[in-house]
């Protein structure tokens, strides 16, 4: 039984017991079942139109306030309450299986009793995040399916408060776990078996400890008769982990079982066995690898060349997939050519990156691993991709000119400003300390770096009737290299909307033949020229200045346990909803462990830290004497100025004292409202640039940019 599935079959099939409790001044009060039955949630209240969210670094969310604030109590909340207003709770009951969106930037307030402390999972879609008794956790925004999260109920009322996602229905209910250890196999990265693949693949494992205590694990892969295991793997409490372990896959042109097994110990507490692909020769097939990144196991989808005369090595073409697109279905829409390989990366989800940040390190990545393990041609590798790949074939393309000798966007949306309108004002204000934001997302702007285009094969194709990206976004291209002199390629599809096709083999909006003339006419020079316009990334292709850099070289995530009982569950909270967050948006693989933990076994890549200098004990360690930023309990000092309160919050990035060339993230505050006002901050969110030092206000929730204190380079901090 899925989420699609109906509450009403839900209650005929399993007479899940959903009792009205009449003390409550809720309209829907759930008692859990004392049963195995889950427990669907389909009433509760909703409030809409209390936020302005949008892609930008500072939103403002009167919800989002009263937690922060402490202000937001949610167990009486009762129908008619304003949270703002005009903008009151109204009760809502489900409908044809889940909840319609309520309304613009909607929550819906459900409550549920338990008769004694237990971890329920939670399975829900269709939510940015869920609040559950004060703490964030992650939610299922694309309905994907594969979020289970295991959730701490304790005895009496709790809250679940769900952020509606706004794109169609949320659904919702509670089971009892399976295990105290499980794997969630709808969520597994896998490559295929195929004779002419590499034997050493990376298979990527979702693991959940459905507990309320830290568990350390290993995670045992079996293919062909031979095993493979994984470096002692922390689970944090109540958590999700994403493991990943290198297997040798047998050399096979039939499938492959694969049996994983997670042991504590000698002790074995979970296994699933799998089935490993094997398409037929010439078909496209997936591999795998670690990514530099987290460790975590990503996969591309390769269309081998045909053979070709002269045994030369193959092109390479990287072609990027459009938005809710898996990387495989990119590469379905190809027929196989002549000496040509076409690799598909992932963007790490299906929507992912938008192809930005982490989006196009994976291209990278994938584009490396790709040469390595087939021996392409390094003169000719092209870029092309649709709809949002198309917008990653500009980005990638004007960041990397050095890598491609042409370039082909097909349906391609040229940037967020162009694209959503999100840019200017909207985004930050301006003025010195909005333009430290738009500064910490420059590579966003691909308009500003068309210069590097200079030289190469370039071809633009639209569809004039498209309903998705409109024709403009092609034709402002278009004009802007006339304006360069660059020379190009154009064609729009009269009568075409956003995918279209012919009769021919592959699907003609991407394997269009003036792509494929303009790559064949186009090959890298042996000495390239440097870019017109120096890319605004760093050697990895993070913005630079950006805060989100530190999410790199295998970061772990260490919450703080040396502080009050309050900082401490609010530091577990808060990196445990980070790596949920990189989970969901990049299949990452983030390890949460605490300050003591680190302590025992340190690692050298980068470390975010939760929390300040009197709760995390990590933080002297890895900071050092000399840092330059100084954050305690009540009190915050940067590049010369100090403030106090409990309500002044910290992102950072900093040198890392006890491992050259690593990094240090601080995600903290001076007090509980400093803390809470970091809790949904997007740094993970594609074309949202955080300086590397980024001050504010618990007041931010209400008070937008007003509440931003400075932001910037550390030796040049912006302030109010």
């Amino acid at each position: 039984m899925n989420l699609a599935t109906s509450p009403v079959l839900f209650r005929r099939l399993f007479g899940i017991a959903a009792a009205l409790s009449l003390a409550s001044p809720c309209a829907a009060q759930f008692a859990l079942p004392k049963d195995d039955s889950p427990l669907v949630l389909d009433k509760g209240l909703a409030v809409s139109g209390a936020s302005e969210v949008a892609r930008r670094p500072i939103n403002t969310d009167a919800v989002v306030a009263g937690v922060v604030e402490g202000t937001l109590d949610l167990a009486s909340v009762k129908a008619g309450d304003e949270i703002i207003p005009g903008k009151a709770w109204q009760e809502i009951v489900a409908k044809d299986g889940g909840f319609a969106s309520p309304g613009r930037s909607a929550y819906v307030l459900v409550r549920v009793t338990a008769e004694q402390p237990r971890v329920a999972m939670l399975h829900a879609a269709g939510h940015a995040l869920v609040y559950v008794n004060g703490e964030p956790r992650m939610g299922d925004p694309y309905a994907h399916g594969y979020v289970t999260l295991p959730i701490s109920l304790r005895s009496g009322e709790n809250t679940l408060l769900f952020a509606h996602a706004g794109r169609g229905q949320m659904k919702a209910e509670l089971r009892r776990p399976a295990g105290e250890v499980m794997i969630l196999s709808a969520d597994l990265t896998l490559p295929d078996a195929r004779p002419d693949a590499p034997s050493v693949q990376t298979v990527g494992v979702p693991i959940v400890n459905a507990t309320d205590t830290p568990r350390t694990v290993t995670l045992h892969a079996v293919a062909g008769g031979r095993e493979s295991v994984s470096q002692p793997i922390t689970l944090a409490p109540c958590a999700a982990h994403k493991a990943a372990v290198e297997v040798n896959i047998p050399a096979s042109a039939s499938p492959v079982a694969l049996t994983l097994t997670v042991r504590e110990g000698s002790r074995e507490v979970a296994t699933h066995t799998a089935t490993l692909g094997s398409p037929p020769a010439g078909a496209p097939f997936k591999i795998t690898y670690s990514s530099r990144v987290d460790g975590s196991a990503q996969y591309v989808a390769i269309v081998p060349p045909k053979p070709s005369e002269g045994g030369k090595p193959p092109a390479m073409v990287l072609s990027l997939h459009g938005a809710s697109v898996e990387a495989t279905s990119q590469a379905g829409s190809y027929a196989p050519r002549a000496g040509v390989l076409i690799a598909c990366p992932t963007n790490r989800r299906p929507f992912g990156f938008d192809w930005e940040d982490w989006g196009r390190v994976d291209a990278i990545e994938s584009m490396d691993e790709v040469q390595r393990r087939f021996n392409t041609d390094p003169a000719r590798q092209y870029l092309t991709g649709h709809s949002m790949g198309g917008h990653g074939t500009w980005n990638i393309g004007v960041l990397y000119p050095e890598r491609f000798a042409a370039i082909a966007p097909s349906a391609g949306w040229l940037s967020f400003d162009t694209y959503t309108s999100r840019g200017g004002p909207a985004y930050a204000p301006e003025g010195p300390l909005g333009d430290a934001f738009r500064t910490a997302r420059a590579s966003s702007d691909t308009l500003a770096l068309f210069p590097n285009l200079r030289g190469k094969g370039i071809y633009i194709l639209h569809g004039d009737k498209d309903d998705n990206v409109p024709v403009e976004q092609a034709r402002q291209a278009r004009a802007a290299l006339d304006a360069l002199g660059i020379p190009y390629a154009f064609h729009e599809q009269a009568g075409a909307g956003h995918w279209w096709d012919d009769d021919q083999p592959g699907a003609a909006c991407v394997d269009w033949p003036g792509i494929w003339e303009t790559f064949a006419a186009h090959s890298l020079p042996e000495r390239a020229e440097p870019p017109a316009v120096s890319p605004p990334i760093d050697s990895r292709g993070f913005p630079l200045g950006a805060f989100k850099r530190v999410f790199d070289r295998e970061f772990v995530l260490v919450y703080a346990t040396g502080g009050s009982a309050e900082e401490n569950a609010w530091a577990l909270a808060k990196a445990r909803y980070d790596a949920e967050q990189w989970w969901y948006r990049g299949s990452g693989r983030a390890v949460v462990m605490s300050d003591e933990q680190f302590l025992k076994s340190p690692t050298t890549g980068n470390v975010v830290l939760y929390g300040h200098a009197d709760s995390n004990r990590a933080w002297a360690p890895v900071l050092g004497k000399d840092a330059p930023v100084t954050l305690t309990r009540g009190r915050l000092s940067v590049a010369g100025r100090d403030f106090t309160g409990d309500d002044l919050a910290l992102l950072t990035v900093l040198p890392r004292a006890d491992s050259p060339g690593a990094e240090v993230g601080i995600v903290g505050g001076t007090g509980r409202p400093g803390m809470r006002a970091t809790d949904r901050l997007g740094y993970f969110g594609s074309g949202v640039g955080f300086p590397e030092v980024t001050v504010l206000r618990a007041g931010v929730w209400r008070r937008g940019f007003g509440a931003v204190e400075g932001a910037g380079p550390l030796n040049a901090i912006v302030w109010r």
